[in-house]
């Protein structure tokens, strides 16, 4: 591929100097700077100061649209404008450019800034779908136009049974392991956590199946809801969950949500050949199963940061 090595290098500076990952949303923007930058001559380190600010404009200017919490988008701002300065003698791109692009971004932010007194702290999260779920009789009592049929929402609710089953095998190791790290995760965040991965599977279904997103809504809303309560356990409106989730705001401040997603599609794709229990009156699951919810304990809880946690506080007001 063109630039395959530059490529890689600008991703490995963004992970090891920004702590930071390229999202699957951002990555043919991400692509691009790396052919410009090969071009122009640019070093991995210009590349990734590009993409960087790109990000964090991104940020300022989705407040216009999508208003939430301007002190988290002032953190990340000056955390990163921090770890730009840090690096940026180990840049070939002038001084003065980069500067330059620092200056639009806080200039940026200090527009939107003045357009708002108060901080709504995200309250603008909740989707449509949520406001007519609190102003209807309920999600599936509506005329939705998006419906799969009934014969394809039976085969979903059996082609996940053996996701959903290691989602619940995974109580038997979850504390334990939070216990281990010295972690402060409530059960509400790891049912969040959970939520993510039952949306990447059904977006990786979907992608499969030839279905839009808005035809996800209501599988991942009945599913939280009325066919595995006990295993979501969601302490909040699954539709304020979506609202989060899409939100580009809270994507580009936490690119783990999409990974969490992604895991949650190969857990599936991972457990869906595994027999669920090879006897009732043995454990609950197989030993199958109960190796793959071990493993996935472990993964979850290294995709998942404290910044992350923390912004659930704004799922429960």
């Amino acid at each position: 591929m063109f630039g395959f090595g530059l490529r890689s290098k600008a991703k490995r500076v963004i992970k090891e100097e920004f702590f930071y990952e390229v999202s699957y949303m951002y990555e043919p923007l991400f692509n691009n700077f790396v052919q410009q930058g090969k071009m122009l001559g640019q070093n991995e380190y210009s590349i990734a100061i590009m993409y960087m600010t790109v990000m964090m404009n991104i940020l300022v200017e989705n407040q216009q649209e999508f208003p939430g919490d301007l002190s988290k988008v002032e953190q990340f701002i000056k955390k990163h404008t921090s770890n730009i300065n840090r690096i940026m003698h180990q840049a070939n791109s002038p001084e003065s450019d980069i500067r330059k692009l620092l200056e639009e971004v806080n200039r940026n932010f200090l527009s939107i800034s003045k357009q708002r007194s108060t901080i709504d702290n995200n309250k603008n999260l909740d989707s449509n779908i949520t406001q007519k779920q609190n102003e209807s009789p309920g999600y599936e009592e509506l005329d939705n136009p998006f419906k799969i049929g009934e014969e394809k929402r039976a085969w979903l609710s059996i082609e996940i049974k053996a996701f959903i089953a290691c989602i619940e095998a995974t109580k038997f190791f979850i504390h334990e392991k939070i216990k281990e790290k010295d972690l402060e995760i409530s059960e509400n965040d790891i049912n969040y956590i959970r939520a993510f991965q039952l949306y990447g599977v059904l977006d990786f279904i979907a992608q499969n199946e030839g279905w839009t997103p808005e035809q996800i809504i209501e599988p991942f809303i009945t599913i939280c809801l009325t066919e595995h309560p006990d295993t979501f356990g969601l302490a909040v409106n699954p539709g304020k969950i979506l609202g989060f989730m899409n939100n580009p705001n809270a994507l580009a401040l936490f690119p783990e949500i999409q990974q969490i997603q992604i895991n949650g599609a190969y857990l599936y794709d991972d457990t869906k050949s595994l027999p669920i229990r090879t006897s009732m009156d043995k454990q609950p699951f197989s030993d199958a199963m109960m190796v793959a919810a071990e493993k996935n304990t472990s993964e979850i809880l290294e995709l998942i940061s404290i910044p992350l946690i923390d912004s659930f506080k704004d799922l429960n007001e």
